[in-house]
């Protein structure tokens, strides 16, 4: 982040300042081995992490708490699954790739489009806790 006192830049700082302050750098997150595994497996399996975006998405549309529902279902709180996000979105523009692109927007959406299916059911959008699967 820059840290001149640029108009344009000015705005997004309180945000980068966040992340050093000295009460949030003493917060302990405790994770279960389950989320241990999810997010092992979301850093590393595009697919599920565009699965679990979509269905954050579709979770939302339909008035529930996305990234509540991801931390009941997945045990990955929020801040950890924007990390992934930053990742995940750093390595398409590093090695961009038109083809992967169209195909992952494809398979998230078709993983939105199951996820509202299952919440517009009343199904909670769950699944089976097998993420080996």
């Amino acid at each position: 982040m820059e840290t001149t006192d640029n108009p344009e830049t000015l705005p997004e700082r309180p945000y980068a300042e966040n992340a050093t302050h000295a009460n949030l750098e003493k917060i302990q997150i405790q994770m279960s081995a389950f989320g241990m595994k999810n997010l092992e497996k979301l850093q590393i399996d595009r697919h599920f992490y565009e699965e679990l975006a979509g269905a954050r998405e579709a979770a939302y549309e339909h008035g529930i708490d996305g990234a509540q529902w991801m931390l009941d279902h997945y045990a990955i709180n929020l801040a950890d699954f924007q990390a992934v996000v930053i990742k995940w979105m750093t390595e398409q523009n590093t090695h961009y790739s038109s083809a992967d692109i169209r195909h992952f927007a494809a398979y998230h959406q078709q993983k939105k489009t199951e996820y509202a299916h299952r919440f517009a059911d009343g199904k909670n959008g769950s699944r089976p806790n097998n993420i080996d699967g």
